[in-house]
């Protein structure tokens, strides 16, 4: 597969030995991700919807006969684990976990789910993606840099990891840039224990579950020092 970006012609790529010779694909499944040549995560969330949709009816014909706790345990059974796999690549792209919210505390279709999210303890996607993001980030933490060790300038920002020089949006929405510029607006509380890891997860998941996010951006512009 030959990665391009949307603007440029999809250029045929030949590769092979002895006559035999590998078919160029424009999208393929690895490793329970679907992949196109631009990076687009459409074929996957395509994919998984009716996954999800079969345990979203799974919930409902439980929900006569189970508590909330069942319920969740159902739900992180038949619904999390699909929903979170391979989530820091493509969950910034748009996915709602709304339907599955309503159906386990027998909420109107249109019933606004935030506060449902906080009594479940359940993170949105979105809050779910930087969840999972930063948990790879802490434990991956010598592949960053930090801007102190690009330069010797003592500024207030000299202990956030330092973001690289991107273009191409379609660089700048991958998970190891994305996730750089998620963990520098982190609260500095949560920062700070970094390098205690299960402490770091704790503070972060009680931070997302105050707040909810229902977007990426909605995470940038958020009041962090308030944690409800």
């Amino acid at each position: 597969m030959k990665f391009v970006t949307n603007n440029l012609p999809n250029c045929a790529l030949t590769t092979g030995h002895n006559d035999k010779y590998i078919e160029d694909a424009v999208h393929l499944k690895f490793l329970g991700i679907q992949i196109d040549n631009h990076l687009n995560w459409k074929n996957h969330i395509d994919q998984i919807i009716p996954k999800l949709s079969a345990a979203c009816c799974m919930v409902r014909q439980m929900y006569c006969f189970c508590n909330n706790d069942t319920l969740r345990s159902i739900y992180f059974a038949y619904f999390h684990s699909i929903a979170s796999h391979g989530i820091i690549f493509w969950g910034n792209s748009f996915y709602s976990k709304k339907r599955i919210i309503r159906i386990m505390v027998g909420a109107h279709p249109r019933t606004s789910c935030r506060r449902l999210f906080k009594k479940l303890e359940i993170l949105t996607v979105r809050s779910q993606f930087i969840y999972s993001l930063m948990s790879f980030f802490i434990g991956n933490q010598e592949k960053f840099q930090t801007n102190s060790s690009e330069h010797n300038i003592n500024t207030r920002y000299k202990h956030h990891l330092h973001r690289p020089v991107a273009n191409l949006s379609c660089f700048q929405k991958c998970a190891s840039y994305s996730g750089i510029r998620i963990f520098n607006s982190l609260p500095r509380s949560i920062t700070y224990l970094k390098n205690e890891k299960t402490q770091f997860k704790v503070a972060l998941k009680k931070f997302l579950n105050a707040h909810s996010f229902y977007s990426v951006e909605e995470f940038f512009t958020c009041t962090h020092d308030m944690y409800y």
